[in-house]
């Protein structure tokens, strides 16, 4: 079976919806509406449908959007997927179409920066529900949504994915010179204060190890300011420089080993000044449990950077001559 996508072919899309609204038509469900699935109706949609094809020939479709102030208004424009109008011809049902199609779709907001996906459906297709669920999806909520198109009220199951996950504790405990590089690619989250989400790619970091490196803040010994260091691995120590910039460091290695890996740039936005200042991080963050904390963290979307360079590190001109040679900067090729 060789399976295709291609986007922007309505017709072809409005075609296997009008199939599947007969289907289930005759399975009693309400949900679709032959009638709004005409040209003139999606002349004009809130994203862009994408179909599936095997060995040439159409199996599936589904409208990607970004924003539906409909069925999700406390979703800002931007920061999730939405999946509508998921529908397989009978002919490829139960053969895991509609799975290739979510991870497509998956697929397709990574591309763009977006680590959530959301659909909605018929709560009372207990089939259906059961596919999202298997494909990763979590139910989050219930909803009556009045459908003026039938004039009845649905009972609408709400569902997301996160498309990235929470790193393991177990990656903190590794030597910074370990876990500086493997950052790479990682993504670092910021919740604000409004409840929004940012997250970023992180594309350069820099290790700083132990008393032994005169580079290292702890290279004084455990002071109140670099105390978070001394502790296990996974916490946020965020000092300022220069009186001006809060920069961000991830503690990393054993408790009482103090080493740390400095965030010098994310996707967009290189410099260790520049991150913290677009994610909101300030001194107020250090100390934040970056393992369990729901205000800052690091996740993993499986990404793996392509080549690693390597340099010495940045503004350490106080430090011993061996320890400013030392190539513990690293940062994602070209």
């Amino acid at each position: 079976m060789h399976l295709t996508f291609t986007s922007g072919d309505a017709e072809t899309a409005i075609d296997i919806m009008r199939e599947a609204a007969r289907w289930q038509r005759d399975q009693g469900s309400l949900f679709w509406k032959l009638e709004d699935l005409t040209r003139a109706k999606f002349s004009n949609p809130d994203g862009e449908f994408h179909v599936a094809w095997i060995d040439g020939e159409s199996a599936a479709t589904m409208l990607l959007s970004f924003h539906d102030p409909f069925f999700w208004p406390e979703v800002a424009r931007g920061t999730s997927g939405f999946v509508h109008k998921l529908a397989v011809r009978r002919k490829f049902a139960g053969q895991g179409v509609a799975e290739a199609m979510l991870r497509h779709a998956a697929e397709l907001c990574r591309a763009r920066g977006i680590f959530m996906l959301r659909l909605d459906t018929d709560l009372h297709r207990p089939k259906l529900c059961a596919l999202y669920e298997r494909a990763g999806f979590r139910r989050v909520d219930v909803r009556q949504i009045y459908a003026k198109s039938i004039g009845v009220t649905l009972d609408v199951a709400m569902y997301e994915m996160a498309l990235s996950s929470r790193i393991n504790p177990e990656f903190y405990a590794r030597d910074v010179l370990d876990a500086a590089p493997a950052l790479l690619g990682k993504l670092l989250c910021r919740r604000l204060p409004d409840g929004a989400v940012l997250r970023r790619r992180v594309t350069e970091t820099e290790a700083y190890r132990g008393e032994e490196d005169s580079a290292c803040h702890a290279r004084a010994g455990k002071t109140r300011r670099t105390a978070v260091m001394y502790g296990p691995g996974g916490f946020s120590y965020v000092y300022l420089c220069y009186g001006i910039h809060s920069l961000l460091n991830i503690v990393t290695g054993g408790e009482g080993q103090p080493q740390a890996a400095l965030i010098r740039g994310v996707e967009g936005l290189p410099g260790p000044g520049r991150v913290t200042k677009a994610m909101g991080i300030d001194c107020s963050l250090n100390g934040i449990d970056m393992r369990g904390s729901d205000v800052l963290w690091l996740e993993d979307d499986g990404f793996v950077p392509g080549a690693i360079l390597t340099a010495p590190r940045v503004g350490i001109g106080y430090a011993s001559e061996e320890d400013r040679e030392r190539e513990w900067r690293f940062r994602v090729g070209e």
